[in-house]
């Protein structure tokens, strides 16, 4: 954003910036000031990691194991037909 944008409309940098954007100002072409907020907002679970309240895992649940159902075609086709006709009465 120019410097002369900026003066015709500093709400619309200040917005930006406190929508966790850094605002880079330029003058003549080049790169003059940054607008940063003074204290980046945490994510909620950073933030309860920080204060004590939510413990992160040692270690993630790993992949998940589906069942191999071994079904034929048609079986696959029956069941993709029953799926999507029981969501019509969900629209």
């Amino acid at each position: 954003m120019t410097l002369t944008e900026f003066n015709r409309s500093p709400s619309r940098a200040t917005k930006a910036v406190a929508q966790g954007e850094d605002v880079v100002l330029t003058r003549h072409g080049g790169e003059d000031m940054l607008l940063t907020r003074l204290h980046k907002p945490l994510d909620p679970i950073e933030q309860g990691i920080a204060e004590g309240w939510i413990t992160p895992p040692k270690a993630g649940p790993g992949p998940i194991k589906w069942p191999d159902l071994n079904l034929s075609p048609e079986e696959a086709a029956e069941a993709i037909a029953w799926f999507e006709d029981s969501r019509k009465d969900r629209y």
